[in-house]
């Protein structure tokens, strides 16, 4: 069979440049995951450093935890560790032919778990070692039919997320130090002292990142309230990500597994993995609707919509009819402090929420709030059957709010007159999140 070029496997330094990763190409072995077409045995080398796992063989065993999956995880590791190179993973598609892909997307749901997990196992196995590439999940359509929300995570979020199924002591240990800390201003900035961008072991740093760049804050009247919020923030972001279709994002994707494996240990539980939605898939969902988002520009947003300017960002594109509606979200990145902690702000949001619902009866639910974000999907979700999509930030180009981190977004076909500058820049330390993204 005849195997498509695999792109060049780039691995991200730590530091970053100007608002953005610096990428320094690097040698790597490269794990490919195949049906094993003509191959009956675990894995093949397809030459030096490329190895096509048969995935079939994995998964048709009783558990991704089999002797079977165990040997092929010291396998793979002693080539990367005799080799000194590092281990990338990727389950490249390409190289199957168009008639076996087709068959991908009949396999039943329970495959796709099974593959999804022996894939998780495998990468935290070898986290330090290893880089995940980005490549295309099994559920691959984008369904105004399907009511389960989609979701993009975060690696801020999943960091904290995977100490909380992994540590969860040491976790509520470390937010007791902070709590009780009276440095915490001169901390809170500070750069990780982990080694690897893999790494979710500096849980202080993982801690105080949720903090300055998604937004949560806990309450300040007794360490159990401060605990309770964190543990309602992470059930609330867990269940989304459980209950609804979680949208795969290539930075964050590694902090996905180890997630993934926790999960599957405890509760054999396994998250659906869907793709990112494209251009006009997201324009077609907004098609003849009532769109309702929650976010910090909601102002910019509904003067976009009172204008009909939303309907007018781009030279060459016609962007279908719909109807705009925005409500403010709370900002609470570090240090600014809307209520009594993150549990107060999410239930006073809910409640404004609900009240809009039943006035104006909307018919799609975005959002882009940060810490708030997949919790207020999830709540809409089950309690309203919108379809309901979070993609964080990147929602705002489409009703045409420019920020540094898409002014890349249809560039050269856009109508500048119809877009607005984003007003952020008015909150406290907003500008020091990954180099000014937001503003």
């Amino acid at each position: 069979m005849a195997l498509t070029t695999f792109n060049l496997i780039q691995k991200p330094r730590l530091s970053l440049v100007n608002g953005s990763y610096s990428w320094e190409a690097k040698p790597v072995i490269k794990v490919y995951f195949g049906l094993g077409i003509g191959c009956h045995s675990r894995f093949s080398f397809i030459d030096h450093n490329e190895i096509e796992i048969n995935i079939l063989t994995l998964c048709r065993h009783s558990a991704p935890y089999s002797a079977v999956a165990r040997s092929v995880i010291a396998e793979v590791k002693s080539i990367g560790q005799s080799r000194r190179l590092p281990i990338v993973f990727n389950r490249s598609y390409e190289r199957i032919a168009m008639q076996v892909n087709k068959n991908i997307s009949a396999l039943s749901l329970e495959f796709s778990d099974a593959f999804n997990i022996v894939l998780a196992e495998l990468v935290v196995a070898c986290r330090d070692e290893s880089y995940i590439d980005y490549d295309t999940p099994w559920q691959t359509t984008f369904s105004k039919s399907d009511k389960r929300h989609r979701v993009r995570f975060g690696c801020v979020e999943m960091r904290v997320i995977d100490s909380y199924l992994r540590c969860r002591d040491k976790l509520f240990s470390v937010l007791e130090d902070i709590f009780n800390a009276k440095d915490v201003p001169a901390q809170v900035h500070r750069d990780s002292r982990s080694m690897s961008f893999l790494s979710c072991d500096d849980i202080e740093w993982s801690l105080f990142r949720l903090m300055t760049n998604a937004g949560f804050y806990f309450s300040f009247d007794s360490i159990d309230a401060a605990k309770n919020d964190l543990t309602r923030w992470c059930n609330r972001y867990l269940s989304s990500m459980l209950r609804g279709h979680v949208v795969s994002a290539p930075i964050a994707f590694p902090f996905l597994f180890g997630c993934q494996v926790a999960l599957w240990k405890s509760s054999a539980h396994a998250f659906s993995l869907c793709t990112y939605p494209t251009f006009d898939e997201i324009y077609s969902l907004f098609r003849g609707q009532s769109v309702f988002i929650v976010s910090p520009l909601a102002d910019l947003i509904n003067m976009q919509a009172s204008s009909g300017n939303h309907l007018r960002l781009f030279n060459d594109y016609t962007i279908p009819d719909y109807e705009l509606r925005a409500l403010n979200a709370p900002v609470s990145i570090w240090p600014n402090r809307p209520s009594n902690g993150w549990t107060a702000s999410f239930e006073k949001i809910r409640a404004r929420i609900d009240a809009y619902i039943s006035e104006h009866h909307p018919g799609v639910f975005v959002a882009s709030c940060g810490c708030y974000g997949l919790p207020i999907c999830d709540y809409v979700s089950e309690h309203y059957g919108l379809n309901v999509l979070y993609i964080g930030n990147a929602i705002h180009a489409f009703m045409g709010i420019r920020q540094s981190a898409t002014n890349g977004f249809m560039l050269g076909r856009r109508n500048e007159a119809a877009w607005l500058d984003n007003n952020l820049g008015c909150y406290q330390n907003i500008q020091l999140i990954d180099g000014g993204r937001y503003v």
